[in-house]
């Protein structure tokens, strides 16, 4: 709590603190999910994790979703990894990535459990992204997939971010 409560009150963050962050707040859903979560970080080699600075509490959102829409309806094996990479020298590249229901199979189950309950979270996450973008010359960008197999059947989600930093 205090780590989250600390960055909210700056702007932007080193990836490696992000990543730190990502950590604790996995062990401590895991835990709450009774260790039938599963969980990667993977941090390609070009990624200098001390050296990025990327905006404050941008990711956390991200995987709470994946975890609250797509895994929480599952009993068993899931699996969420958390990737990131470059793209040239200057876009940071955040891949969350779930084995889920999918978004709408969550949709279904939350309007059949709460019928009247609205969405707050997609539309919050992409508010902040569009405040955010406001003061920066290059844009954050997110890509949504939804994820199936051979037979039609949801398989996960995929949320890729594209953060351009040297503009910091």
């Amino acid at each position: 709590m205090r780590t989250y409560q600390n960055h909210s009150r700056t702007d932007y963050i080193s990836l490696s603190e992000e990543i730190a962050a990502i950590y604790l707040y996995l062990d401590l859903e895991k835990l709450r999910f009774q260790e039938t979560l599963s969980y990667e970080v993977e941090v390609s080699e070009e990624v200098d994790s001390f050296l990025i600075s990327i905006p404050s509490m941008l990711l956390q959102p991200y995987i709470e979703n994946a975890l609250k829409h797509g895994l929480l309806h599952k009993k068993d094996n899931r699996k969420l990894i958390i990737r990131f990479g470059m793209e040239g020298t200057d876009i940071l590249n955040c891949e969350v990535l779930d084995n889920g229901v999918g978004r709408i199979k969550s949709m279904e189950i939350n309007r059949i459990r709460n019928p009247g309950h609205r969405s707050f979270a997609s539309s919050a996450t992409k508010r902040r992204l569009d405040l955010l973008n406001n003061n920066r010359k290059r844009d954050i960008t997110e890509e949504i997939e939804d994820l199936y197999d051979e037979d039609g059947n949801a398989t996960g989600t995929r949320v890729n971010l594209h953060i351009p930093w040297e503009d910091l």
